[in-house]
Parts: C-alpha cells; sequence; structure tokens
C-alpha cells in the first residue's frame, strides 16, 4: 500500500482525508501491517491510489460474500442501497456469517449488481459460511484482467479517433495500428 501511495505522490494524510477520516495514524499502522483496513474501505482505497483492489489487496483461495462485493467496486452500504430489500445490516450479517441471505429476489438482484449468476453468489455465501464446495466456486479474476480491458478500450479509442482498424483480419493488432502506436512512442504523432 505504501508503494502505491507514494506512486500515486500522496501524503498518509491525503489518504486519510479521501476516506474521511481525520488522522493518519489509520493509514500508518495499514502500510506497517499493523493491522488491515476494513474491508469497508478497500474499494476507496484502491480508488483513491488508483490501483485496482485485486492488486493492492491480493486474496488467495475461494471468494467469499466481501470479495464479490469489494470485486464488483462496491461500498457495503452502496450495494445494499442498490437492491431492493435489501438492508446493509443484513448484507452485514451475511458478509460476517451470522445469517445467509434466503430471499430469491434478493440473491437475484445482487447477483445481477455483482455481475453474476445466482449459483456463483451462493458459493461465495456457502465459503463464508464455512461450507465450501470447490466445483461451485466462482471463478478469482485474474488480476490483470482489468488492465487489460481498460488497455483495450483505450486502443480501441485511440484507432477510432485515428480512423484505423485496431485489429487485423488475420488477429493482432492492424498494421495501421502499429504504425499509430509507433508514431506514439517515438513522439511523432501525425
Amino acid at each position: 500500500m505504501r508503494t502505491a501511495r507514494r506512486n500515486a505522490d500522496l501524503t498518509q494524510q491525503d489518504v486519510a482525508a479521501g476516506l474521511g477520516l481525520t488522522a493518519h495514524v489509520a493509514v500508518a499502522r495499514w502500510e506497517k501491517g499493523q493491522r488491515f483496513p476494513p474491508a469497508e474501505k478497500l474499494v476507496r482505497i484502491a480508488d483513491i491510489l488508483g490501483v485496482p483492489v485485486d492488486i493492492l489487496f491480493p486474496r488467495e483461495g475461494p471468494c467469499d460474500l466481501v470479495d464479490l462485493r469489494c470485486d464488483a467496486g462496491y461500498a457495503q452500504g452502496a450495494a445494499a442501497d442498490a437492491v431492493e430489500g435489501l438492508t446493509r445490516h443484513a448484507l452485514g450479517d451475511a458478509e460476517g456469517g451470522r445469517r445467509r441471505l434466503t430471499d430469491p429476489s434478493i440473491l437475484e438482484a445482487l447477483s445481477a449488481l455483482y455481475g453474476l449468476g445466482p449459483g456463483e453468489l451462493e458459493a461465495a455465501q456457502d465459503q463464508t459460511f464455512g461450507m465450501f464446495d470447490p466445483a461451485a466456486a466462482p471463478p478469482r479474476p485474474h488480476p490483470l484482467a482489468d488492465i487489460e480491458r481498460q488497455t483495450l478500450s483505450e486502443l480501441q479509442r485511440l484507432a477510432d479517433h485515428r480512423g484505423v482498424a485496431l485489429v487485423s483480419p488475420r488477429g493482432g493488432l492492424s498494421a495501421a495500428m502499429l504504425a499509430v502506436l509507433n508514431d506514439l512512442v517515438s513522439g511523432q504523432e501525425t
């Protein structure tokens, strides 16, 4: 976290202020490994530092409910507010392994919000409650997948702006796109 903060040219106080904290003490403890940030703050910390949450806070093993929410980019309150009939308290109880979410309409809406099928949400809920079935676990996205999607999107915008094809008929970057990228890299923009 410290490296990401320094790369973003931010102070601990900047990060604390972005999180609504009055002092930088918590940020210092997180960076020293004395404490771990609350799951509720992981998405916001990643946003402030400009780093995908899975790269900043890598996880191992199957996803649980908190992982799915963070991977989808939601704070707990925002996720609860986005699903009709779901309270923050009920979502917190489910994420904490205290009470399962059972209402089919809530499970369906939460799955849609997170971009998952209902079975994937159920598998994550099982993981949260210690009833893990590896065959049903949702796959953990590769940490670079978001960066690759963003890069491809930026390349497509550049190709559209320059009026060239991004991909050749045989696959791979088109010759025209390679020429545009070469010009950009060498500083000879046309």
